[in-house]
């Protein structure tokens, strides 16, 4: 009975031997852990896939593109800043009405780059003021953001570099051609920064600056000029 005993047991840990190529047979006993599911397909409806895309978003996905081109435009470094404005400018042709909706946060931002060291961002700047910024916006809409830009303009004209000056010229006129009455009810307040801008460039000799001066000069006062006899008949 010992002899029996002990050969059941080894019969009870003895592991079946496998011709090669051959599988364990599963136990028809053993206990399945796993739980059999079913996958679980969801299909985007074509309009939701459009929204999607990168060139149809949402308006709210369109601000918060918005917001992180206006938060990269604080950045130190020079070429993030260029293309963040490259960004926003694309932004704003294609969806004018964030101009409105971002206006305040907008123009505080750019009007502090008026004064920007980097020429190539200070051109594209400009570029923003002139072609987006001034054209698509409504003068009762701008007036409250014009006296903060003409500070930047009139500390731009008595930089250093002759270059800020020139573009913040540049910024002024497209300024008297859509606002020519704020143009016009502040010059004296900005005539000083002109006259001083001009007298350096003729006394440093730089004739191309000096006539892109007069020029942009001569087109300021000449629409003043036009307004003027309006303002003085409602007076």
């Amino acid at each position: 009975s010992s002899d029996l005993k002990k050969k059941k047991r080894v019969l009870d840990f003895q592991k079946p031997k496998l011709k090669v190529g051959r599988k364990h047979a599963k136990d028809p006993k053993q206990y399945q852990t796993l739980p059999k599911v079913e996958a679980i397909s969801i299909s985007v409806q074509p309009s939701v896939r459009k929204l999607l895309t990168e060139d149809d978003q949402p308006a709210a996905l369109s601000n918060d593109r918005l917001k992180i081109h206006l938060s990269r435009l604080r950045h130190y470094s020079a070429s993030i800043r260029s293309d963040a404005l490259s960004g926003l400018r694309s932004l704003l042709k294609e969806e004018p009405d964030l101009l409105h909706l971002n206006l305040a946060p907008l123009l505080n931002q750019l009007a502090i780059m008026l004064e920007e060291s980097d020429e190539n961002v200070r051109e594209k700047v400009t570029e923003l003021f002139e072609s987006l910024v001034i054209p698509l916006t409504a003068e009762p809409d701008f007036s409250p953001f014009y006296p903060l830009l003409l500070a930047h303009l009139n500390s731009s004209l008595a930089h250093l570099d002759p270059n800020v000056g020139r573009d913040a010229l540049i910024v002024l006129t497209a300024l008297a051609r859509d606002y020519p009455r704020l143009v016009s009810a502040s010059i004296r307040k900005v005539f000083p920064g002109l006259a001083g801008f001009l007298r350096e460039a003729v006394k440093k000799k730089r004739k191309k600056l000096t006539g892109i001066v007069l020029g942009r000069l001569v087109e300021i006062f000449a629409v003043i000029m036009k307004i003027e006899p309006d303002l003085e008949t409602q007076h």
